[in-house]
């Protein structure tokens, strides 16, 4: 049987951009979409944009949060697709079911923000992968990277330095750099044709401003699924501002060892 990819819609023109990436993604990974909305006010535009995308169409019932993490659990699943509504208030810069899916889930959940726009017959060609330098990070992205890779998909590793982490250099920085980097990519992202960026200052801008310049298609981001106050200040801003879609990819925490629940597929 194979694998699905939910693409969680609304009943509006919005659903159009969700149901985009979710059809780019599920090509490349060989699955199927399936197209839910969770009955509140009706279902006429979310089913008329599934079928125009060619895509089966189900209504859950009960709370919107609860239904798709429910939904979300099937074996068959890989990953959800929802779309973000920014937030002008409070701490959290989307909006509450989205929060409540993206912390709970156990499948990767890949954010759409509402500037994606609509994406139809477009390749998903250019993915953006930041990673701190943890093993942790590396693992969160290590199935998916390699699948990426495996289609033809172009993987940008992103490792940005604070003041504290700029490696130290002597008479040939040119050179030492080079062989920093080529380390670098060996332990944390070691997938062939894998280009590496560093960059210098705050992280997700950093991540912003190399999505933008390079043209991404998707950004990648392993996480603890925390947005408390206090927590996850990359991601958050990440969501906050991003213009593409951005894949949460949940880390399962053991002694001694945190990897993604996500694909590999």
């Amino acid at each position: 049987m194979n694998k699905t990819v939910i693409a969680a819609i609304d009943n509006s023109a919005a659903a159009g951009p969700v149901l985009d990436a979710a059809l780019s993604i599920a090509g490349l990974f060989g699955a199927d979409v399936q197209a839910v909305h969770v009955r509140e006010d009706g279902a006429t535009t979310a089913r008329s944009l599934a079928r125009a995308a060619g895509a089966p169409f189900q209504l859950l019932d009960g709370p919107p949060a609860p239904a798709l993490i429910r939904a979300l659990r099937d074996s068959r699943v890989l990953l959800g697709v929802l779309g973000i509504r920014r937030t002008t208030t409070g701490h959290h810069p989307i909006g509450h079911i989205a929060l409540d899916v993206v912390q709970h889930s156990t499948k990767p959940v890949i954010a759409v923000p509402p500037e994606t726009g609509t994406r139809k017959d477009r390749p998903l060609r250019r993915v953006l992968v930041p990673l701190d330098g943890t093993t942790a990070a590396a693992r969160a992205v290590e199935g998916t990277v390699q699948q990426l890779r495996e289609c033809g998909v172009q993987v940008l590793a992103l490792h940005v330095l604070d003041t504290e982490r700029i490696p130290r250099f002597s008479d040939q920085p040119q050179h030492e750099m080079e062989v920093w980097e080529r380390e670098f990519l060996a332990r944390y992202c070691s997938q062939p044709g894998t280009r590496l960026h560093v960059r210098r200052g705050w992280a997700s801008s950093a991540i912003l401003e190399l999505a933008a310049v390079e043209q991404a298609d998707l950004i990648t981001l392993g996480w603890a699924q925390d947005l408390s106050a206090g927590k996850a200040a990359v991601v958050r801003e990440v969501l906050g501002r991003s213009t593409v879609p951005v894949m949460l990819l949940p880390l399962v925490v053991s002694p001694g060892r945190a990897q993604s629940s996500g694909p590999p597929v």
